[in-house]
This record gives C-alpha cells, sequence and structure tokens, in this order.
C-alpha cells in the first residue's frame, strides 16, 4: 500500500457520514476503513482511503471544525459542498 500519491476530497461531516455508510453496505474494499482521528480534540477528522476502479488512491475525510488554512495548504484536496 503506497499512498504517496493519492487524491483528497473535502466533506461535510452529515455527508461523510452518509457516504461511508454507503460504501459499507456496497463492500468496498478499503485500504482505511472509515473511522475518526482525533476524537475531541481540535483537529477532529473523519477519514477513509480506497482505491478507484482504476487504481488511483483516493481519501475521502470531513473535518469538523472545517479549516479553510489547512485547504489552502494541502493542494491535493479538492471540496465537495453537499452530496445528499
Amino acid at each position: 500500500m503506497n499512498l504517496t500519491q493519492y487524491v483528497g476530497v473535502v466533506m461535510e461531516m452529515k455527508d461523510w457520514m452518509i457516504f461511508s455508510s454507503s460504501l459499507k453496505d456496497m463492500e468496498i474494499d478499503f485500504i482505511i476503513e472509515p473511522h475518526i482521528r482525533f476524537e475531541g480534540q481540535a483537529g477532529e477528522q473523519a477519514t477513509m482511503f480506497f482505491y478507484d476502479p482504476s487504481g488511483n488512491a483516493l481519501e475521502f475525510k470531513a473535518l469538523k471544525i472545517l479549516r479553510t488554512d489547512f485547504l489552502r495548504q494541502n493542494d491535493n484536496y479538492y471540496r465537495i459542498q453537499s452530496l445528499f
């Protein structure tokens, strides 16, 4: 597993929860299972990794408190307003 190159998507927390639940129901083969990191801390975030059909590693994450400075400093992340 090489996660040095990947594309990241930042979602709203409620959308991440719905999306991760849908992926689990579809029995997606996760590289890193959906989970909450740094729970109760300033950097609390939800994250999961999986490969797309072409073999590209994808990370979907949600920040409890969306930090725009994080998005500016991490060029490989894209923000999605709302999916659901």
